[in-house]
């Protein structure tokens, strides 16, 4: 019988071997998560319970909601136009009362919105 020779392996060195590039994170949701987490939104679920489905990302998955959800309270507001009085015959048109105090709730919260950008310093000139 004679002897089988053995001979040592070689290591391999990991610069031989390609490795797979890692996995970028997502910066977008595909359409059917989005769907989901908007029709969810307009179903009147809870933030938590949306996040709780383990979409990830997390943040990308709040930003829809809260996107949604801000579409859905500024449709749900009438506007003022809606309660102006019409006369088709002779094609006249009369700002009633409540859509005068509508206007004035609106304007006041632009306003507020302005004066917060606004400096705080007086520009004085000579």
């Amino acid at each position: 019988m004679t002897k089988k020779k053995t001979t040592r392996r070689k290591s391999v060195n990991n610069k031989d071997i390609p490795l797979s590039k890692p996995e970028k994170p997502k910066t977008e949701l595909t359409e059917v998560e989005k769907f989901w987490v908007e029709q969810k939104c307009r179903d009147g679920a809870s933030l938590d319970e949306v996040k709780s489905q383990n979409i990830k990302p997390v943040a990308l998955v709040e930003q829809v909601y809260n996107k949604t959800k801000a579409e859905i309270t500024s449709q749900q507001q009438p506007k003022a136009s809606k309660f102006f009085g019409r006369n088709e015959k002779y094609g006249s048109v009369v700002m009633t009362q409540n859509a005068s105090e509508l206007s004035d709730d609106l304007d006041g919260s632009r306003k507020a919105q302005k004066s917060k950008k606004a400096p705080t310093h007086i520009h004085k000139f000579r």
